[in-house]
């Protein structure tokens, strides 16, 4: 981390916050910090149905009382909320890998992809809408976009977009990147899809510095990456051209504001972004947003995603479409 402070290009990690919090963050911050204390996390509509699982029968409903949105307010939200028996089951694999002692890779695949999938795809389908998620552990970002003073680091999962609408002007600029994809990363599984938030892993009581050193350079090199395509078109640039488009890819990233990511050690998950200050990464960590320790505290995890997915479909992808798609949308398209 020494070298990295120093470096023009660099990472700085820094404690978050809660009231003084880079102001680009503040709305989502605000909001996850409710998801955190188990305010609203459900729509009305549940109520009955979860309240009356026999999952939830039994357990002190005064845990609950801050957990549902006021009737009629509707649920907009990305993703699905899973039926109490299978957060019931997640949970239980949960205690199962926490009591066993089990290692990372179970943790992945027992717990934290059981839960993606729960809530990013549809019962029975491999389809998410209008997000999926993948494992990545052996994406790495390319060299080009890493910190000198760094080696490249990996994280475990990442939310990409799954839609269709854009594949011409996305495969028009993975013609552009050295990566060939339309990330940061020559990961074949995302070539073309853009990675919107990723996640990074760890067993409980364990290495949480070296998540967030993880974290923290994955997404510098997701920025430097945005900051390389920004304004690209399907010809070369004139060195007048490139003057104009490295100027917009500034005024671009100061209007993005943020990454997010997210996280886990063991049962708890953590929510985390990073800033920009001129061309170093800040990355802000960190606060947690739910666990799998209980039914109620993993519908916080489920409000979480949805809410995060939610900035990906309003903030992200709208943005990525008209700093990044632009110079690459064919005719009519």
């Amino acid at each position: 981390m020494l070298g990295l402070r120093l470096e023009e290009r660099g990472l700085e990690c820094r404690q978050l916050n809660i009231d003084t919090a880079p102001p680009a963050a503040a709305d989502l911050l605000n909001v996850i910090r409710e998801i955190g204390s188990g305010i609203e996390i459900l729509p009305d509509a549940q109520k009955e149905t979860i309240l009356g699982s026999s999952h939830v029968q039994g357990q002190n409903t005064r845990l609950w009382r801050f957990a549902f949105k006021e009737a009629g307010e509707p649920d907009t939200l990305p993703g699905r909320i899973p039926p109490p028996d299978e957060i019931s089951l997640i949970c239980d694999h949960a205690r199962q890998c926490h009591d066993k002692s089990h290692e990372e890779f179970s943790w992945n695949v027992e717990v934290h992809h059981r839960l993606l999938q729960a809530i990013l795809r549809e019962p029975g389908t491999c389809k998410g809408k209008p997000f999926n998620y993948s494992t990545c552990t052996t994406a790495r970002p390319h060299r080009k976009y890493v910190p000198y003073s760094s080696t490249a680091k990996m994280v475990d999962f990442c939310l990409y977009l799954d839609d269709e609408a854009d594949t011409a002007a996305l495969q028009a600029l993975g013609r552009r990147t050295p990566t060939l994809t339309v990330n940061h990363t020559d990961f074949a599984p995302v070539q073309l899809t853009p990675i919107v938030l990723s996640i990074e892993t760890k067993r409980p009581g364990k290495e949480l510095d070296a998540a967030q050193l993880q974290m923290g350079v994955w997404h510098t090199a997701q920025w430097a990456f945005l900051e390389y395509v920004i304004g690209l078109t399907t010809r070369p640039l004139s060195v007048e051209e490139e003057i104009l488009r490295r100027q917009k890819a500034d005024a671009a990233l100061l209007e993005l504001g943020l990454i997010p990511g997210i996280i886990i050690q063991g049962h708890r998950w953590h929510f985390v972004f990073s800033t920009r200050e001129g061309n170093k990464t800040v990355l802000w960590t960190e606060r947690q947003f739910g666990t799998t320790q209980s039914i109620l505290d993993t519908y916080s995890v489920v409000a979480g995603i949805r809410e995060l997915s939610r900035w990906a479909k309003d903030v992200y992808v709208p943005w990525f479409r008209n700093n990044v798609l632009s110079g690459f949308q064919v005719e009519g398209g």
